[in-house]
């Protein structure tokens, strides 16, 4: 073995190495709101645990004192998924004694490249798209996913 075959070896070696701890690549999935709006996550599978995280949303649909509006945003801890492969998150802006607002979202993995849930927002000083906050509630609003 060359000097040059003996290094391509050893780099592809190194490469191998963070695939051998059970860490499989994240797959990513795209998706919508049944009226409006769009979503994204990834799914990080390690040492056979699935996790979901990056959860975004853009454009989701409120009702805020009667006037549609929008919010956007992000979950930036991860969610771990049961052996039914369902997650759910809560998220709350302000204290839990004081909300502002929360975010309840729920999914469930269907098959190997889809996936669906719910997700419901509400509360006094929802963040409203492209900027302010105002007292705002949706209903419990169906998504669907699909991976890329």
């Amino acid at each position: 073995m060359t000097r040059a075959t003996g290094v391509m070896v050893i780099a592809a070696l190194a490469l191998a190495v963070p695939m051998a701890d059970g860490a499989a690549p994240a797959k990513r999935y795209q998706g919508s709101f049944e009226p409006g709006g769009t979503l994204s996550f990834k799914v990080k599978k390690r040492n056979g645990n699935k996790k979901v995280v990056r959860f975004k949303f853009q454009a989701f649909p409120l009702d805020c004192s009667g006037e549609p509006k929008t919010t956007s945003g992000y979950l930036d801890f991860a969610m771990r998924v049961n052996r039914k492969n369902r997650f759910r998150a809560k998220a709350i802006r302000g204290t839990a004694s004081a909300p502002k607002a929360s975010l309840k979202l729920r999914g469930k993995l269907v098959g190997a490249r889809n996936a669906r849930g719910t997700m419901q927002v509400e509360g006094s000083s929802v963040l409203v798209d492209p900027s302010g906050s105002a007292a705002c509630a949706s209903p419990r609003t169906k998504w669907s996913a699909k991976r890329t």
